[in-house]
């Protein structure tokens, strides 16, 4: 171990121009809060309201097609369906040899009411944005959705090296 510190700024990304900055600090103040209202106001986490969304887009869809929807890892989404189901929001059932799950009548009304919330927070987040700034703002994050399969490319030809 040294006892050297390196005292000077030295060359790094600008944060001010730099997407991954953007992107991170937009996610995790914007799901933080997210997080906070659902569970003072709801009783359940961001994660139990992506899984809501998700079957109530596609109902009687398997545990796998949720982790794509909304980006959740297996274990995530097999206990946010258990928290859901134990309070009666979701139901499994087995279809052709396959686990899907459903929204209960008690979900889909708690699915309704805080969709209510997320999109009064959207709305806010989107505040003097034209239209067509708000159109364009999802043409550019769309494409950046798109451009995932490029970086995911990267990755794995640097994680191969």
């Amino acid at each position: 171990m040294t006892d050297e510190i390196i005292d000077e700024p030295g060359r790094s990304v600008d944060a001010a121009h730099y997407l991954p900055y953007f992107l991170t600090t937009l996610s995790s103040a914007f799901s933080w809060g997210a997080s906070k209202v659902f569970r003072a106001e709801f009783g359940v986490g961001l994660n139990e309201w992506r899984m809501l969304s998700s079957l109530r887009n596609e109902p009687g869809i398997r545990a796998q097609r949720v982790c794509e929807m909304v980006s959740m890892n297996k274990s995530l989404v097999s206990r946010s369906a258990r928290s859901l189901e134990e309070r009666g929001m979701l139901t499994e059932r087995l279809v052709d040899g396959q686990r899907r799950m459903w929204l209960t009548p008690a979900g889909a009304e708690m699915h309704d009411r805080i969709m209510k919330v997320a999109l009064e927070r959207e709305a806010a987040m989107l505040t003097g944005f034209s239209q067509a700034e708000t159109d364009q703002l999802f043409r550019f994050m769309a494409r950046l959705h798109e451009n995932l399969a490029l970086v995911d490319k990267l990755d794995v030809d640097y994680t191969n090296r």
